[in-house]
């Protein structure tokens, strides 16, 4: 792991009703992540950041809906929760508005997808993922993914010619 720039500044502190909420702004620049297990090359990430309202219960710790994740052009909407207990139980939830779907593929880590790499396309893309566990009861894992689109369509393949799918 490597990166040139890393900032953080520390918004506000508030603690009541024992719980502690910390708002933040965290950012990475020229972040490099090398592990064979991830890409077989370097993954680079030009510049990342996340504006964090992290929340700590007497049982929890979770990083509140109101915070948001920057990658590009692209902005992500993440909840996440870790209750310890009466049980352990995970939450979390990714969303986004209509972003351009250009900007979506352009966000993506180099090195990462690397079968996506110079793709093109038109149109808008929406996100929505939800994952629920209750580790006392794991037969009623809630997990859900949608990618909706409008006017969504491939102009130009990247370093992989996708087409090949329909062949």
């Amino acid at each position: 792991v490597n990166f040139d720039t890393v900032t953080t500044r520390l918004h506000k502190v508030e603690n009541t009703d024992g719980i502690t909420k910390i708002y933040g702004y965290w950012a990475v620049r020229n972040l490099v992540v090398n592990h064979k297990a991830l890409s077989s090359s370097d993954i680079v990430v030009p510049d990342g950041s996340i504006d964090a309202n992290l929340f700590i219960g007497k049982n929890y710790i979770s990083l509140d809906s109101t915070s948001l994740i920057h990658l590009k052009k692209i902005t992500i909407k993440p909840y996440l929760k870790y209750q310890l207990n009466p049980v352990k139980i995970f939450t979390a939830k990714i969303n986004t508005d209509w972003l351009n779907a250009q900007d979506v593929f352009d966000a993506s880590p180099g090195g990462l997808f690397e079968s996506l790499e110079g793709i093109e396309v038109v149109g808008k893309l929406k996100y929505h993922l939800h994952l629920f566990l209750d580790t006392s009861n794991p037969d009623q894992v809630q997990f859900e993914s949608a990618l909706d689109k409008q006017g969504f369509h491939i102009t130009k393949y990247g370093k992989t010619d996708l087409s090949k799918l329909n062949r």
